[in-house]
């Protein structure tokens, strides 16, 4: 823990963190086979470079800098320099198309922006006529061209700065104040365009420190850096919060380097969204599936027992000496195998911003791996309630962290309210009033509930709920989440049924498992649109869909489905960056699909 009164401030918060551990490791990197280890002292250099640089280009107090690229870090420096030269990072999805892209540029009015690829680079220049107040560009990667400052050039013209004006920034760093705009997130959003969330530095520390009492990390512990930084949770939770703790991260090289990353540097904390884990347990069960039946056996009988010490433990009951020795070989010739997939050293998992499944919770607990379940918005700074290792109840998403309090309305919506909810939403006052009321409370547009021990249960999204034309209330994310759980080939699940007479279902199948069950069959070569429509395939769903339906109420029940012939993706707009469903644009998408289910009848 940092030493000293507690920081006003992001950059406060990040070179309290140089002067305490200088000689730390702050982050590691690979590019091209080579690994690069930078310390706290040779970090904070870095930024004060880039942050001088910015200066020397008349960046001013409340500038914003736009940054567009995968979650490298060339990011952070950017993003730390910004607000020590006192403006606002501004975050774009690397999977922003060139139209969305530009609607962020013009709207947070940029004036810097800094980004990686060559490809990015085309999309800011496409847009550049419509962009008057965005006065440069700077690449990190392989996008420099015309017009475009390389990222070591802003370094250089930084050096030069801080010779002539040696104080400028320190001067610069102290007029900035906690209740100034410290970073501006875009929400991916699942229907209309993204609005930008303005949270300020006093909601930002706030949180980190109020997380800091529940979720423990310290200097020694290294995670993974991978999520994008566009998105609150990688950009406060883990990428400030790692400053507060002074954890290390290692920057998986890209997306399809992740496991490799894992496997070199061996985590001891791991976040993530639930697709994650998901895929994880999903592969597992397929694995297990193929092994020998004397192998199947084994695991059966060592997940039993997991989940058998898993849940005396939920209970907070002693497991008998009869358990433990059970354990201790289940553990040898199954759990031990699972958690060194993530590098044995994990400690903790943390898993949010979409609800997973309480049968993947428990079995990754019975593996010995404790996956700590929070939720949260942008709005109020990433992280509302959490699981604790001390305090935890799977099926609900934990506490409120200290600080912070949490109701429930009359109509079942969650509202919030504390030191860590946004100031609002830029250039959006209509929004933000709708959004908070006078008193503080933040609408979070989420259906809950707490139970008496006080740990929050989320049912659904306020507009997602499903009335039947039989005036039932229903609740499509239990119904998908109960369907992708039968089996690992299907990926999404949307079910639809609002003022219909029945639900109905898309299901879409994920690519890589589905390759799997293709080669298993000697079906090499098919597409995936092929395979999606083999009898055999279809059989599978069915069954889960069967499987699934018996554990629902029959106004709940999945009547018909289809299997669509493709993953939904980022890139063709049906899920966001954290793959959380885009309902209206599939639903959209696909209405003729939709109304061909209803069409032919129960």
């Amino acid at each position: 823990m940092a030493t000293g009164p507690e920081p006003r401030t992001i950059p406060e918060l990040f070179f309290r963190r140089v002067q305490d551990s200088p000689n730390g490791l702050a982050y590691r990197y690979s590019r091209d086979g080579r690994v690069t280890e930078v310390t706290w002292r040779e970090y904070g250099e870095l930024v004060r470079r880039f942050a001088n640089g910015l200066l020397s280009l008349g960046f001013e107090k409340g500038d914003r800098c736009a940054i567009l690229g995968e979650t490298q870090p060339e990011w952070t420096i950017a993003d730390l320099a910004a607000m020590a030269a006192g403006g606002t990072g501004v975050g774009i999805y690397q999977t922003n198309t060139a139209k969305q892209t530009e609607y962020i540029l013009q709207h947070s009015e940029a004036k810097v922006c800094v980004l990686d690829t060559r490809a990015q680079a085309q999309k800011v220049a496409a847009s550049l006529v419509n962009l008057p107040r965005l006065k440069t560009v700077v690449a990190w990667g392989d996008g420099i061209g015309d017009g475009i400052i390389s990222f070591d050039e802003i370094l250089r013209k930084g050096d030069e700065f801080a010779k002539i004006h040696p104080n400028v920034l320190e001067q610069r760093m102290k007029a900035v104040r906690g209740e100034d705009l410290a970073i501006l997130i875009y929400t991916s959003g699942t229907t209309g365009p993204p609005k930008g969330a303005m949270l300020s530095h006093r909601n930002c520390v706030f949180e980190i420190c109020s997380l800091e009492r529940i979720i423990p990390s310290s200097v020694g512990d290294i995670t993974v850096a991978f999520l994008p930084m566009s998105h609150v949770a990688e950009h406060l939770i883990g990428f400030v919060g790692r400053i507060r703790n002074g954890m290390a991260a290692a920057y998986a090289e890209s997306l399809d380097k992740v496991l490799d990353t894992v496997k070199a540097t061996r985590p001891t904390v791991f976040g993530s969204v639930p697709r994650i884990f998901e895929k994880a347990y999903a592969r597992i069960l397929s694995q297990v599936g193929q092994a020998s039946p004397l192998k199947r056996r084994i695991f059966e009988w060592a997940k039993r027992t997991g989940l058998e010490k898993s849940r005396r433990l939920q209970q907070r009951q002693s497991v008998p000496l009869g358990l433990a020795i059970r354990y201790a070989v289940a553990d040898r010739l199954v759990f031990s195998k699972i958690r060194e997939a993530f590098g044995g050293r994990v400690k903790y998992f943390v898993s949010g911003a979409a609800p997973i499944s309480t049968e993947i919770l428990e079995f990754f607990h019975a593996a010995g791996l404790f996956v700590a379940e929070v939720y949260g918005l942008t709005e109020c700074a990433a992280i509302a309630t959490a699981n604790r290792f001390d305090d935890f109840k799977f099926g609900t998403v934990g506490k409120v962290i200290p600080d912070v309090e949490v109701k429930i309305a009359p109509d079942g919506e969650i509202l919030m309210r504390g030191p860590n909810i946004f100031m609002g939403y830029f250039k959006d006052d209509v929004a933000t009033h709708e959004a908070i009321e006078k008193n503080g409370w933040l609408h979070s547009g989420d259906i809950g509930v707490l139970d008496t021990d006080g740990f929050l249960k989320i049912t659904d999204r306020k507009k997602n709920l499903i009335i039947t034309a039989g005036g039932k209330n229903i609740a499509p994310s239990n119904i998908e989440t109960l369907v992708k759980n039968q089996s690992p080939l299907i990926s999404q699940v949307v079910a639809i049924g609002d003022r219909r007479a029945f639900v109905v279902g898309l299901i879409t199948l994920s690519p890589d498992e589905l390759k799997a069950y293709g080669a298993e069959k000697g079906w090499e070569g098919a597409s995936p649109a092929e395979l999606s429509r083999r009898p055999e395939v279809q059989a599978t769903v069915a069954a889960a869909v069967e499987r699934a339906n018996a554990e629902l109420a029959r106004y709940e029940q999945i009547k018909k489905f289809s299997v669509l012939e493709a993953d939904f993706t980022v890139e063709s707009g049906e899920i966001t960056p954290t793959l959380k469903v885009k309902r209206k644009v599939v639903e959209e998408k696909y209405r003729e699909k939709i109304e061909s289910l209803y069409r032919e009848g129960v």
